[in-house]
């Protein structure tokens, strides 16, 4: 979520219109962001490259990481974020609370208080 969001503010509209039209067709993800051409496509290729140096390095890692740390206080502070959101409606808020509270529960699933970087969430498909 943070990396699509992160990168929208820094691509060209157009490519990013490009993306969401060709995923809205019915492309992969993978396929949309060669359809967006341009920087999309490049910093989507980029990923796809590095991505498995990284899962590498990630399965070997022993490091504890608090859950706590990691998932509830971003997801406490966006929920807060929401709530002291003035352009938003309270019915907005509220549909937005209960799906932040949804990835919450599903990105924590299966975690004990700490997890190791082998144990974090992969989502199918994702770049």
């Amino acid at each position: 979520m943070c990396r699509r969001f992160r990168l929208e503010t820094h691509l060209a509209n157009a490519d990013w219109q490009a993306y969401r039209n060709a995923l809205n067709a019915g492309k992969s993800p993978l396929e949309a962001a060669h359809a967006a051409g341009g920087r999309f496509a490049a910093v989507n290729q980029r990923i796809s490259e590095l991505t498995p140096q990284l899962d590498r390095v990630l399965s070997t890692s022993q490091a504890q990481i608090p859950v706590a740390d990691a998932i509830d206080k971003p997801l406490n502070s966006a929920a807060l974020d929401i709530i002291a959101n003035p352009a938003m409606t309270d019915m907005e808020k509220d549909a937005a609370l209960t799906q932040l509270g949804g990835l919450q529960k599903a990105v924590k699933q299966g975690l004990g208080p700490m997890a190791t970087p082998s144990q974090r969430p992969r989502q199918p498909g994702a770049c």
